[in-house]
């Protein structure tokens, strides 16, 4: 009887070994999958000149800042 418990004891201790490092395999291939960051970016938005929707070439000036107001 003490043979059984002791090899159910290593069976089961055995058995979350081996899902731990499953698991921990697994969550380090998801991010391998994970592709490479783009530079992009999409925006939504309305240009209007005058009142009525811009049409034809413009100029545009971006500055990003790094603090909310200050810059």
């Amino acid at each position: 009887m003490q043979v059984f418990t002791r090899f159910r004891l290593i069976l089961t201790s055995m058995s979350l070994a081996f899902l731990l490092v499953i698991t921990l395999a697994m969550m380090g291939m998801t991010s391998w999958a994970q592709g490479p960051v783009g530079t992009s970016f999409t925006f939504q938005g309305r240009l209007l000149d005058g009142g009525q929707p811009a049409e034809g070439l413009y100029d545009f000036k971006f500055a990003l800042f790094d603090a909310p107001s200050g810059g």
